[in-house]
């Protein structure tokens, strides 16, 4: 156990073994989780609590080398995750207050500014509670020798609708499309269902052998959900894979299951609902597991491989997936898109068409003349079509597909 003086702010090293602090504050529980390196810990509380329940039972298992941690806080809705990621640093031995209480329980004091410091680093949306571009703390360069992380996530599944209220004057402003809880799409307007109120929805990009742990709550009305892991073979936990009735019972309304497993297979992936027809209407997003460049045979090729060029390719309808379903195998109705989503926008609707054309804003990539890019591209189609994929005046080159080399093709 590590305990922190509330005069200097430095901790003490006990020897322990791993343990699964439960504080409590009005009986409302917040989850932390300490890792061990050099016979240290360390552990905080929330804001306001300062009770601390030792229990003995993990909720699950994570590389007991494992010298970063990352600790969610208040996991009963989306908007209150707050995440700690720090290297844990040994000390010299300082007496710390820490008092024990009955049954094995103790009471930790903790300064405020140790708590404040513990989650300035990073950002989050304020309606969302998603960390921002990219500041999720397993979103790293991937190091060869780095110790894996503990990479959490919460996704709530909804029923939503695109080009809602949320999206004001979008987009004849086009700074309103991009407001939290807008979905533009294509500009037409149609109900889905989605994962935090985004489309795509959180991407999920950690390092090979990091452990990846996904609260999902469905918040649908009737219909069960699970959720597959594109890209990943389980091996070692083939309840993970989020095949309904075949690896687990699917996720009932108003109920949350969590998901656990090592990402152990690198490449370009993505997730998605594995039930009805939830990927069809925008229940997927980005699943990237990255390795250190110098692992990567083709790494010489290219000098950038950030997580904003990445594509996530959608075909997209303008009615629920099940009725072009219905129309196409039962009635006269074909199989085409009207519409591809990169990202989740597109141009369908020309609005405005009296006076200056407006459009919806497309998908955007910046590049620097003279460096060479890695774009991972995911086509996510229900409606399996391929799709062919150019860039005007320049060559691409394949390198890899479905987690696998390739020996490159231009």
């Amino acid at each position: 156990i590590t305990g922190i003086n509330t005069q200097t702010d430095t901790t003490e090293p006990v020897e322990s073994t791993t343990i699964d602090f439960n504080y409590t504050q009005n009986e409302e529980p917040v989850f932390r989780q300490g890792r061990k390196e050099n016979g240290s810990y360390v552990f905080v509380v929330d804001d306001d609590g300062l009770n601390a329940t030792i229990s003995e039972d993990f909720p699950h298992d994570a590389p007991e080398s494992a010298s970063r941690v990352l600790v969610a806080n208040k996991p009963n809705g989306t908007n209150e995750f707050k995440f700690e990621n720090r290297k844990i640093e040994s000390s010299p031995p300082v007496k710390h207050p820490i008092k024990m209480l009955h049954d094995g329980e103790i009471q930790p004091i903790i300064s405020k500014n140790v708590k404040d410091s513990i989650r300035a680093h990073v950002r989050y949306d304020e309606v969302t509670g998603e960390l921002m571009n990219g500041d999720h703390p397993c979103n790293r360069e991937c190091k060869e020798g780095e110790e894996p992380m503990i990479c959490y996530y919460h996704f709530v599944l909804e029923w939503y609708q695109t080009m809602s209220k949320a999206c004001y004057d979008c987009p004849y402003n086009l700074t309103d499309c991009t407001r939290p809880d807008c979905i533009p799409a294509d500009g037409m307007n149609r109900p889905l269902n989605v994962v935090n109120r985004k489309m795509p929805g959180p991407a999920v990009e950690v390092c090979q052998h990091d452990r990846v742990i996904v609260d999902v709550e469905n918040d649908l009305m009737t219909e069960g959900t699970t959720v597959h892991w594109h890209g990943q073979h389980q091996r070692g936990t083939p309840y993970m894979d989020g095949t309904p009735y075949v690896t687990q019972c699917p996720i009932l309304p108003e109920t949350t299951f969590r998901y656990q497993f090592n990402a152990t297979h690198a490449g370009t992936h993505f997730w998605h609902s594995h039930s009805g027809m939830q990927r069809a209407d925008g229940a997927a997003g980005v699943f990237i597991v990255r390795k250190p460049k110098s692992q990567d045979p083709h790494g010489r090729l290219y000098d950038y491989d950030r997580s904003d060029h990445v594509m996530l390719v959608t075909d997209w309808i303008h009615e629920l997936g099940i009725s072009m379903f219905t129309d196409h195998h039962h009635s006269k109705g074909d199989n085409k898109p009207p519409t591809l989503l990169i990202n989740g926008v597109g141009r369908f609707k020309v609005f405005n068409e009296t006076a200056k054309p407006m459009y919806m804003r497309a998908a955007r990539f910046n590049v620097e003349q003279g460096y060479k890019y890695r774009f991972r591209v995911i086509n996510a189609e229900f409606l399996n079509c391929p799709i062919e994929l150019s860039v005007d005046g320049h060559n691409i080159t394949v390198i890899a597909s479905d987690g696998y080399d390739l020996q490159p093709i231009t």
